[in-house]
């Protein structure tokens, strides 16, 4: 059985990559990065590994080429979701630390950058749900989820994700780390303009 992870940004992915190499052997990890891409992976060298992870979606032609290669009935898909204002909230956050990230808001707040629709505001629309199925509505989504093994674990709830992720990799896990949060600590009340844009926005994340 194959294991990949869709990971949304800020929903815990780097805490999960570093849980899963600690516990099964780096060897065994697959994660896609700027220096180490799916599509520049063979199919053979793929499916050496137990986990495959990073920022891609089910549409990703290796993943369909490994579902015909092994069946998708040996696979299981997994992602986390949260809140769609919080993981608003603390994306910007996270952007707004990093001046080189292409959608870096300058010296503007999350609410500034949400009345001018800068690119921030236009690529958080439905985010949770394009990370995943690379379709921005709920209707396209569910027939592309449904055909396939899927465990979807609430932010919230880390630790019942965690335990069922386990009991598929059947492995004697560690301890679940936190990784990559350390602007969680900061204010994450939404705003009247954040609470209205996930209301027109992000719907179908909800």
């Amino acid at each position: 059985m194959k294991m990949v992870y869709l990971h949304i940004p800020k929903t815990a992915g780097s805490s999960f990559r570093e849980w899963v190499v600690s516990s099964i052997g780096e060897d065994k990890v697959f994660w896609h990065s700027a220096e180490r891409q799916i599509n520049d992976t063979s199919l053979n060298e793929l499916l050496k590994y137990t986990l495959i992870g990073g920022h891609f979606t089910l549409q990703n032609p290796m993943l369909k080429a490994m579902e015909a290669g092994i069946g998708v009935e040996n696979i299981v898909y997994c992602c986390v979701v949260r809140e769609p204002a919080d993981l608003l909230i603390s994306h910007f956050n996270f952007i707004k630390k990093s001046p080189e990230h292409m959608m870096h808001p300058g010296e503007d707040d999350i609410d500034s950058t949400l009345l001018a629709k800068k690119d921030f505001y236009h690529e958080s629309m439905n985010i949770q749900a394009f990370c995943i199925t690379k379709t921005r509505a709920f209707a396209d989504a569910l027939p592309i989820i449904s055909k396939r093994n899927f465990l979807i674990g609430c932010y919230d709830h880390l630790d019942l994700f965690i335990r069922r992720a386990s009991e598929i990799l059947g492995e004697s896990m560690a301890e679940f780390p936190v990784v990559n949060r350390g602007e969680e600590s900061e204010d994450k009340t939404a705003s009247s303009i954040v609470t209205e844009y996930c209301r027109q926005n992000c719907s179908e994340d909800t």
